[in-house]
Formats: C-alpha cells, sequence, structure tokens
C-alpha cells in the first residue's frame, strides 16, 4: 500500500509540476484549483517549486475557510482576485469538473494531470470556439 501511494505521488508531482511549466511558457502565472483533495496537496507542492501563484481553491462543498493556508470558495466565480488559469485537482469529479469550467474559461487555460482520466473530447460540439 505504501508503495503504490508513494508511486502514485510521484506520478502526480511530476505531471502537476509537467503542467504548471507549459503554463508558465504560455505567461500563466496565478491559478485556482478546483477541487479539494491530495491532488491539490500535491499541486500546492509543486506549484511553490514551479514559482506559479496559486489564488484559492474551489470546492462546492467546502464554501469558506482555507486549505492549506489557501483560501476556499463554492464557486469560480466567488474568487475575488484575478488568475490566469485553472488546475482540476478534483478526484471525486474530474470529468465533471473539467466539463463546468472548460465553459466557463477558455479551454486551454484549464489544465488537468493525466491520471485523473479526464476525457477531454466530450461535449465538444457544445464547447465555445
Amino acid at each position: 500500500f505504501l508503495s503504490k501511494s508513494l508511486s502514485l505521488f510521484r506520478h502526480a508531482r511530476v505531471q502537476c509540476t509537467e503542467l504548471f511549466s507549459l503554463a508558465k511558457k504560455e505567461e500563466l502565472q496565478r491559478f485556482v484549483l478546483m477541487g479539494i483533495s491530495d491532488v491539490a496537496e500535491i499541486a500546492l507542492l509543486c506549484a511553490m517549486e514551479s514559482n506559479v501563484t496559486v489564488v484559492g481553491v474551489v470546492d462546492s462543498s467546502a464554501d469558506g475557510g482555507a486549505f492549506m493556508g489557501f483560501p476556499v470558495y463554492a464557486r469560480l466565480q466567488d474568487v475575488p482576485v484575478p488568475f490566469d488559469a485553472i488546475m482540476v485537482t478534483d478526484v471525486r469529479r474530474p470529468q465533471q469538473t473539467w466539463q463546468s469550467v472548460r465553459s466557463e474559461f477558455y479551454p486551454r487555460k484549464v489544465l488537468v494531470p493525466a491520471f485523473l482520466g479526464v476525457n477531454k473530447q466530450i461535449n465538444l460540439a457544445k464547447a465555445p470556439s
């Protein structure tokens, strides 16, 4: 169990770091994380190492308070400060979370670690161009 957990942590850390690195190349510096989870904790560690800023965490089941010292909001629209991109860290409903934020936010600025298994081909016909 411990070996599998550490392997998942390393895998998640590599993917989150790569996504932040790619985002920085696109001049994306300020992020919102979508979903309180272990993946969000890993993403926060990677953000610090990658020199990007996380401005808050959005989780509809945990409005208010803080997560690892970062403010928590119920909805993306509640985040009071500007941000450049979103990283999906919701492990309970990653597909639904991705679909909901990509319809509100420019799709190239919604990052998802591959291990979450989000199918980015779903509902493309309904997505804004």
